[in-house]
């Protein structure tokens, strides 16, 4: 689980970027069922496979995937509970920098 740590916003607000594109969003859906190769992905977010390439990159570069090479093969797997450590890393931010907002209304 998430280590308890001051979340920056600048780096909470990065992982969440690589999270807001839809394709990526529908590659870690996919990956949540397990290991999957390229074509799997390619075929199940149905788009090309060097922009598929990208976003596997992206998301690899983010540590949110890890990927392992077979022959000619590559299969991706979603790094374990990533997702509950993105949520995680969300409440932590939130509960860290609650504002102090008088009512004027």
């Amino acid at each position: 689980m998430l280590a308890t740590k001051t979340i920056k916003s600048r780096e909470l607000t990065q992982e969440l970027r690589v999270l807001a594109d839809e394709n990526r969003l529908k590659i870690i859906a996919c990956l949540s069922s397990g290991e999957k190769c390229v074509c799997q992905l390619t075929d199940a977010v149905d788009i090309p496979q060097n922009l598929m390439s990208h976003h596997l990159k992206v998301l690899k570069k983010y540590g949110l995937v890890t990927d392992e090479h077979r022959g000619r093969w590559v299969y991706y797997t979603l790094k374990p509970n990533i997702v509950e450590d993105i949520l995680a890393k969300i409440e932590l931010y939130c509960q860290s920098n609650t504002l102090d907002i008088t009512s004027h209304c």
